[in-house]
This record gives structure tokens, C-alpha cells and sequence, in this order.
């Protein structure tokens, strides 16, 4: 894992860009701009990590967010109050983003409490599909002392323990 604090330049201009644009051109479940800022935020310090240019396009980007070792990429980035365990979380995505023109997805931990994002790291798609199990809308999952919720989606969940280290090559 890597972590990388998060500047205030950068919140601000992807705030004051989302004020004007809106990623979320898809069907449904498009997110809030709250969720968006989380997801540009987390798009752009990946992409700095790997020298990748990032291009200020509105609207859906084709289901994934640059190109890496000949692989189309998706970073999905969520946040935390906490540093990112291991051990004990999981990443979490949409059933149908699955259908999605991408090769590689990676992920990301937003810490909202030290402002710090951490590239967890990556796995491929078919992976996800292969190995691990989805989760049917209404499921009602438990996080230890974080409580409760209920999915409001399809989605797979694939623990943190099991994505590739950042640092290798996919």
C-alpha cells in the first residue's frame, strides 16, 4: 500500500470543477458530488502515481480511467474515518460496473480524518468474477464496530488481503 496526503489545491479544484460538470452520466447510481469529489480525488493521486496525465472530461468515461502496461484501468476509491486494515476491510464494487471496457481495477482508501488517500492496490476483472462471491441488494453486511448496513446494490466485495501489491506489475 501506499499513502499520499491529499493537498488542498487539489480538493478545491476538483470541488470547484465538479460544480460545473457532472461525472455521473451513467443510468443510475451515478453518485452525489460528494461521492464524485471522492472518485475524482482518488483517480487523479493514482494517476500521478503512475505518471499518467489526467484530461478534465465531463461525463462517463467508458467504464475506465487511463491505460497502464497495455491494460485499461479503473481506480475506485472510497473513504474511511480510519487507516485502511488489511486484515479486517474490503473494497466494494457494483455488480454491473463489471460490464464496464476495463481490464484492471484499483483501489483506493480515502482517510477523511487525516485527509490522507491510500492506493491499496489492484486486481484484474475476471478475478473478481472467478473468485469471489456477489452480493445480492438487501444483503445486510456487518463491519465489526462500524455497525451495519444493507446493500442497496449488487455488488462483489473483495477483501483488501487479497488485491495485488501496488507495486507489482499487472
Amino acid at each position: 500500500m501506499i499513502k499520499k496526503q491529499i493537498s488542498k489545491g487539489l480538493k478545491q479544484t476538483c470541488w470547484d470543477w465538479l460544480q460545473k460538470n457532472n461525472m455521473g452520466t451513467r443510468s443510475d447510481f451515478n453518485g452525489t458530488k460528494e461521492q464524485q469529489l471522492v472518485g475524482l480525488i482518488g483517480e487523479i493521486m493514482v494517476k500521478e502515481h503512475f505518471d499518467s496525465a489526467h484530461n478534465w472530461t465531463p461525463g462517463f468515461d467508458d467504464g475506465f480511467d487511463f491505460e497502464r502496461y497495455g491494460k485499461r484501468v479503473d481506480v475506485k476509491t472510497m473513504t474511511r474515518k480510519t487507516d485502511v486494515n488489511p486484515e479486517q476491510y474490503v473494497n466494494n464494487i457494483f455488480a454491473r460496473q463489471l460490464n464496464f471496457n476495463c481490464d484492471v481495477y484499483v483501489f483506493a482508501s480515502l482517510n477523511t480524518k487525516k485527509n490522507e488517500l491510500t492506493i491499496c492496490g489492484w486486481i484484474y476483472k475476471i478475478e473478481i468474477l472467478k473468485y469471489f462471491e456477489m452480493i445480492p441488494k438487501g444483503t445486510t453486511r456487518k463491519f465489526g464496530e462500524m455497525g451495519t448496513f444493507d446493500t442497496s446494490v449488487d455488488a462483489y466485495e473483495i477483501p483488501m488481503n487479497k488485491l495485488n501489491d501496488i507495486k507489482t506489475k499487472w
